[in-house]
């Protein structure tokens, strides 16, 4: 809540990072319900509706408002329904998001098969995305559930030498300090592309954070300065 502060403060109004990516809306909220803050959870809300009402054609901020709304209700209609929404804006982390929220409240409302049902979808696509402590959450809730579920095999390869030029063009720029929006500006990439090679990434490599990326991706860069693999 201290590092956001100058976010919420500055909603409804200045909507500049839920213009960056929707999504992060509901975020705003669920982080401002645990820290029992209702005032910045109704200007998140607020100002994720607006950006919806500004841009009706915007598929994923309506999928947002829609989810940023439900949890403030705690609807379990309204969060499967912003579920739903996310399936036409093509936005597998909100997807997730809404059906890991819409599972909780399904848990809390004694429907125990329904909560399983969207747990599992929700694994499934966290696992695709790599979200490691999203994974880890949604394990813990189905295993209270009397469910266990395990990361598919896919085989993966790990390390250095299964970065491909791609996720090594994002790594480079991150261990030099870039943000997100600048390496995806540096590349002409969309920010949703740099954030999906910069998960890879992390898989790949072990790593939890752009500090620990930038740290062993020193004296890799260094020994390969043609940019290879």
């Amino acid at each position: 809540m201290r590092s956001a502060a100058v976010v919420y403060r500055g909603l409804p109004d200045r909507l500049l990072l839920l213009a960056y990516d929707p999504w992060l809306g509901p975020q705003l909220v669920r982080i401002a319900q645990r820290a029992a803050a209702p005032s910045e959870a109704a200007a998140a809300v607020a100002g994720t509706r607006r950006l919806a009402e500004s841009n009706p054609g915007v598929a994923g901020a309506v999928a947002a408002a829609r989810h940023a709304e439900a949890l403030i209700r705690g609807s379990r209609a309204e969060l499967r329904a912003a579920a739903d929404a996310y399936r036409s804006a093509s936005h597998p982390l909100g997807l997730a998001s809404a059906l890991s929220d819409a599972a909780a409240a399904e848990r809390a409302g004694g429907n125990r098969a329904e909560a399983v049902r969207l747990y599992q979808e929700a694994f499934q696509l966290w696992s695709a995305a790599g979200a490691v402590r999203d994974i880890a959450r949604v394990q813990r809730a189905l295993r209270e559930l009397g469910v266990r579920r395990k990361l598919p095999r896919t085989g993966q390869a790990t390390g250095w030498d299964s970065i491909t030029a791609g996720e090594l063009r994002v790594v480079r720029l991150v261990a030099e300090g870039l943000t997100n929006r600048q390496v995806a500006s540096r590349l002409f990439l969309s920010h949703h592309t740099v954030d999906a090679h910069l998960r890879r990434a992390f898989t790949k490599l072990g790593v939890r954070s752009r500090l620990e990326l930038a740290r062993r991706a020193a004296p890799h860069l260094a020994a390969n300065l043609g940019g290879g693999r």
